[in-house]
């Protein structure tokens, strides 16, 4: 019982961190990834250019989109696995995160300066995935590990 309720409660708090990274403007989300983007360059190049920069910060706002995802997904997953759902129904896990990613994008459209992008939502997609595979192969490990 705790586990579903802990599950179920990390998933909402992952999802509602989802939407307050969402809710950031333009400015403040890119200062974010770009502050980011450029500590990381210093450690390999002295004064890297703007549009280096640029393309870190692009580099690291999709790396951030997948892995936003996976880890809802994987939640998701465990959320649904401690309610005893089967390993095949639990993949409604990458159809949530999938339609969240969608209303989030929705939502984006509405912050200023922020866009909602198809090619986002396949990000988010894909993160999905590989968050439902990752908690699948995990459950076979352990399984087979304690049988």
């Amino acid at each position: 019982m705790t586990k579903r309720i802990v599950f179920l409660f990390l998933s909402v708090m992952w999802m509602s961190l989802i939407f307050y990274f969402s809710s950031q403007t333009a400015d403040i989300s890119g200062a974010s990834s770009g502050g980011i983007a450029l500590k990381i360059i210093k450690l390999f190049v002295d004064s890297p250019s703007p549009e280096l920069v640029g393309i870190f910060e692009t580099i690291i706002r999709k790396i951030a989109h997948f892995t936003e995802y996976a880890v809802l997904a994987i939640l998701l997953y465990q959320t649904m696995r401690s309610f005893n759902v089967s390993t095949k129904k639990a993949f409604l896990s990458v159809i949530i995160a999938i339609v969240y990613a969608i209303t989030d994008e929705v939502h984006q459209h509405f912050v200023p300066g922020r866009a909602c992008r198809a090619y986002d939502v396949l990000i988010d997609s894909f993160g999905s995935l590989s968050g439902y595979y990752i908690s699948k192969a995990f459950n076979v490990y352990k399984s087979k590990k304690y049988h």
